[in-house]
């Protein structure tokens, strides 16, 4: 078994090609021992390839051309919040983006250390705009999923002022006073 480490590509994203352009040779006449496995490890952005040397060359060969530096760093998406506000999240997520990027480029080349995170709230939308390389990303949306749930309410709460009135109101708005005896 061979450990390929990316420095541009995202460890997923690289499997996922890697199988479906693998898919075609697998279906070939090549015995079952001579095709060679990609398993993603996402902890260290790294492919690990096993199987049969020469299919395991040119599968390593594969994953080196794929791990290309972009010519656009990062992508951009946008995340529409049901139950939390974006404006409240961008300073939680800013926070965490900053950790993320340090653990991930702990495991890369100094040459990879360039990747921005930028992260927005538009409130009329209640979205965040978030652009960052794609495994950050991944973690980004992930936490994001996590935070944006429906918070519980307490409507006993609400109600509770509202039932409690003073005996006088309630005794004078019933038709009922009350006489000193």
């Amino acid at each position: 078994m061979v450990t390929v480490p990316l420095s541009w590509a995202s460890a997923a994203e690289v499997v996922k090609l890697v199988t479906e352009l693998n898919k075609d040779t697998s279906k070939s006449a090549l015995p079952g021992s001579m095709v060679a496995n990609v398993v993603a490890d996402e902890r260290t952005n790294a492919v690990l390839v096993s199987g049969e040397p020469n299919s395991r060359q040119r599968i390593i060969a594969m994953i080196k051309q794929l791990d290309r530096q972009q010519a656009v760093q990062g992508n951009t998406k946008v995340i529409y919040l049901k139950y939390a506000k974006a404006a409240d999240l961008v300073e939680v997520l800013t926070g965490i983006s900053s950790s993320l990027q340090s653990d991930k480029q702990s495991a890369r080349p100094v040459a990879a250390i360039d990747k921005n995170i930028i992260i927005k709230a538009h409130g009329q939308t209640n979205a965040l705009i978030v652009t960052a390389a794609p495994d950050v990303m991944n973690d980004l949306e992930r936490v994001i999923a996590q935070l944006d749930i429906r918070r519980r309410r307490c409507w006993w709460r609400r109600l509770l002022p509202k039932c409690r009135m003073p005996m006088a109101l309630i005794s004078v708005s019933s038709g009922q006073t009350r006489t000193p005896a």
